[in-house]
């Protein structure tokens, strides 16, 4: 479905693949939208603004098969990025099967998915179970995967799975047995507060902490950073500590290839931390600039093999999106990155400060850096945002603020037991049995 996606089926799972983003609308291995159509081909429609990614021109062959893995991913509603940047008409399965000519000629796909998982789409848009192509007209077969491959000793973590599945199946959700061994455990908030700590300054690579909102994420991170470093006052970033990469601003013209720092979903160490400073950038139709906070350079730190080979690279970081408390940018400041982030193409490049009178000022690349990279500390997200990743120790925080006699918070439950690599441990979970609220 994704970039993020993409990249761990190549690097962790050695398996060649593409993400349907770059397959439907680019034409390279550039991810961002900053590249044109397919050469030799026009594009299926023409593009509505320069904000506009169009459909490329489909040269499939026509008996081939796509194999889309984690399809419960996908929807169709209308998607924009923050800074109003929009792939096709917007709607992902439409362009899909648009784009394939799926129904209408030899061209198949099969779609593998999990039905079990939070749902990012409605229910009319589900393609695991054919719903959308009934929509359509289009000939489809469900084939439910019923066989069980136990791998490892982690019996309670996929017993635990099972059970969570059969109540979603059966519509029931008054009670609810979980069992523990060394898969998957139950501890107290002090333990898992403590285990956090030492798991964090140990091997903080190994251990990721998952709750249900973005907000109880920010209060994570709030509590845990003063604990591992005691400089003060804190900074925003402390060299040592861990991020995540999401995604780049980049100005028009710079592609994927040359922005290698941007891995969506990997976790560094922060190295050496540059000034940071307040940036003003007006914008056409704006009364007032919009400003936003840069910190200059940050050296990437690999300690994991997928980190490894970024060891040393230098970034530029948005400090508003680093701190906000959901990982989102209103889209007037996006634009306005973007726009802050292009090398001026009136340089004068024998005298640097000397620009010609276009209304430009100091070059945007003192660094030589191509964009703003998005980056979030590294030690917790949402359940929601960890769909298709895993690291090898999730302590997931069960205070939902759902009802939990539902089935969407069994739903969330047994998402967050796919994200657990070796161990599970649940903490802040009171029992479920119809007396529980008494």
């Amino acid at each position: 479905p994704n970039a993020r996606l993409r990249l761990i089926a190549e690097e962790e799972h050695g398996i060649e693949a593409r993400s349907v983003y770059q397959h439907l609308y680019l034409d390279s291995d550039d991810e961002t939208g900053k590249s044109s159509p397919s050469a030799g081909g026009k594009p299926k429609g023409k593009a509505k603004s320069a904000s506009t990614i169009p459909l490329r021109e489909c040269k499939d062959p026509e008996d081939c098969v796509y194999l889309i893995d984690d399809a419960h991913l996908l929807g169709d509603a209308l998607f924009r990025t923050a800074d109003g940047k929009q792939y096709g008409s917007g709607h992902l399965l439409t362009d899909l099967f648009e784009f394939g000519g799926l129904g209408k000629g030899a061209r198949q796909t099969i779609f593998f998915g999990d039905p079990y998982q939070i749902q990012r789409a409605a229910p009319q848009e589900s393609v695991i179970d054919g719903t959308f192509q009934a929509l359509r007209d289009v000939a489809h077969v469900s084939l439910p995967l019923e066989h069980i491959i136990e791998v490892g000793n982690g019996k309670a973590l996929l017993g635990n799975a099972l059970t969570l599945v059969e109540a979603m199946r059966g519509e029931r959700f008054s009670s609810l047995e979980l069992a523990e061994d060394d898969s998957f455990r139950i501890v107290d908030a002090r333990t898992a507060a403590q285990e956090l700590q030492e798991h964090f300054r140990g091997d903080p690579f190994s251990v990721w902490h998952l709750a249900d909102t973005n907000a109880k994420v920010a209060e994570f991170v709030r509590w845990l950073r003063p604990r591992l470093y005691k400089s003060s006052p804190l900074q925003v970033l402390e060299p040592g500590e861990l991020i995540e990469l999401s995604s780049a601003c980049l100005p028009d013209g710079v592609k994927f290839s040359e922005a290698r720092q941007v891995r969506p979903g990997y976790r560094y160490c922060v190295g050496d931390v540059g000034p940071s400073r307040n940036v003003e950038q007006i914008l056409k139709g704006r009364s007032d600039p919009i400003v936003f906070r840069v910190i200059e350079t940050m050296t990437l730190e690999g300690a994991s093999v997928l980190a490894s080979d970024h060891s040393g690279e230098v970034v530029r970081v948005l400090e508003n999106y680093l701190t906000a408390e959901k990982p989102e940018l209103p889209a007037d400041m996006a634009i306005a990155v973007r726009v802050w982030a292009k090398p001026s193409r009136h340089q004068n490049h024998e005298d640097p400060e000397t620009t010609d009178q276009d209304g430009e000022d100091e070059s945007k690349d003192e660094a030589g850096l191509p964009g703003v990279t998005l980056v979030r500390y590294g030690y917790a997200a949402t359940v929601h945002r960890a769909q298709g990743m895993s690291q090898p120790l999730c302590y997931v925080n069960g205070d939902h603020a759902a009802g939990r006699h539902s089935d969407a918070y069994f739903r969330w439950l047994y998402t967050s037991l796919t994200a657990a690599g070796r161990t599970l441990t649940l903490f802040n979970y009171n029992p479920i049995h119809p007396f529980d609220s008494i």
